[in-house]
């Protein structure tokens, strides 16, 4: 929200006469590919949990293909820039779809609506768990400093 509403103030950061192209366009589709970036993203760690990265790095592959394939023939055709971020926007759109779908197809269990709260047993586990890791940093932050 604060990033739209830096919009207003956009004039103030930005010598607008020297530049041809529309910076508030310019601006918000590059604020629509970070936060499309940033809301679809999520499904990506349970496939890295997983050890599945060699699936996200291909799709980083054929993006990065694509992209760069459409960027080259944007740019000898239209020379637009705005045409340029409208393919980064709709490429990295696409990439986060094919991987959201690949975790929901590998992992249907995510989509579950049925949320299981989990035991008073395997909460204190988890949590004796991580005080004894958090300990061990600290103590070691520690030791390294005392040197």
């Amino acid at each position: 929200m604060f990033l739209v509403l830096l919009l207003c103030f956009l004039h103030v950061f930005v010598n607008m006469s020297s530049i041809n192209e529309n910076v508030y366009v310019i601006y918000l589709l590059f604020l629509a590919d970070s936060a499309f970036s940033y809301l679809l993203i999520y499904k990506q760690s349970i496939l890295i949990a997983h050890q599945k990265k060699h699936l996200i790095n291909l799709a980083d592959l054929a993006y990065t293909i694509i992209y760069n394939l459409g960027q080259i023939a944007l740019l000898i055709l239209t020379h637009n820039y705005i045409l340029i971020l409208l393919l980064v926007l709709f490429l990295r759109l696409a990439e986060n779809i094919m991987i959201s779908r690949v975790a929901d197809r590998r992992y249907p269990y995510i989509k579950d609506k049925k949320v299981q709260l989990l035991d008073k047993n395997n909460c204190s586990k988890i949590n004796k768990t991580n005080e004894r890791t958090s300990f061990s940093r600290h103590r070691r932050i520690c030791c390294f400093w005392n040197r």
